[in-house]
């Protein structure tokens, strides 16, 4: 509870979860899609149109007293004539908007815009801990524009949640410090929370496709999630075991 209240989680007692935009930006701009993702997203980016989108937030504080906006958008930010459109329209004592981000969309051209919607939380989806591995993963990323993201965010009263992958194939123990260390470096800059998820596997991917010939039980609908996570660890990841790489994750977590 101490730590929500540091990152500003806390004050709010009727937030929602909204989306104004479907779509992937970074696959509509470049036709590619991150190594790891397997969601069902198309690569054409569809806005809502703005007016609709306020009149949704409007009526949702008139009618529930909604007091902060959790947009679940996975490319929230990545139409910056959309964000336009909705600064310009946005109309007066409006909640606080929470949303997703990536660090190339977050520079001196749209931070202005960030503020005028009334964003005061952006969750950046980092991953992984150098230039190499973020090539690797094809997140089209650098680190020096998840730096620039935090400072902007920063010195313009915005918080940021870094977000990072651990166990994508190819983990070693090296890789692993590297996230943790630029995890640590994100705070060092200004970033007000950090978030670690587990890689999962899922159909789709190239990585479940390989271990499917190997093991094929585990193309059952109902699957066991603790087989597939030991097949993948065992297959991709020989060099590092998972309850170690758990252990150092905790412990970065804890110096947030």
């Amino acid at each position: 509870w101490k730590r929500n209240e540091k990152i500003g989680r806390t004050g709010y007692s009727r937030p929602i979860s909204l989306i104004g935009v479907r779509g992937c930006a970074f696959a509509e701009r470049t036709k590619k899609r991150c190594t790891f993702c397997a969601m069902p997203l198309t690569n054409r980016l569809r806005c809502r149109t703005p007016k609709y989108f306020w009149d949704e937030v409007s009526w949702l504080v008139n009618e529930y007293n909604i007091d902060l906006i959790w947009d679940h958008s996975d490319s929230f930010l990545g139409s910056k004539d959309w964000l336009a459109q909705i600064a310009e329209i946005r109309p007066k004592n409006t909640p606080p908007i929470w949303c997703y981000g990536r660090a190339d969309e977050i520079n001196a051209k749209t931070i202005e815009l960030i503020s005028k919607i009334g964003i005061e939380h952006i969750y950046i989806g980092v991953e992984v801990g150098s230039n190499e591995r973020l090539r690797e993963i094809r997140k089209g990323i650098t680190q020096q524009q998840v730096l620039n993201a935090i400072d902007l965010c920063h010195k313009n009263g915005i918080r940021t949640q870094l977000s990072f992958i651990f166990g994508l194939p190819g983990e070693t123990m090296e890789t692993l410090k590297d996230t943790i260390n630029f995890a640590l470096l994100g705070k060092d800059r200004g970033a007000d929370d950090v978030v670690f998820h587990e890689f999962i596997l899922r159909k789709g991917l190239s990585w479940f496709e390989t271990l499917a010939r190997e093991n094929p039980e585990i193309n059952r609908m109902v699957l066991d999630q603790g087989l597939l996570h030991n097949l993948l660890w065992h297959k991709f990841n020989p060099h590092l075991e998972r309850d170690e790489a758990l252990k150092e994750v905790i412990s970065v977590i804890q110096k947030y």
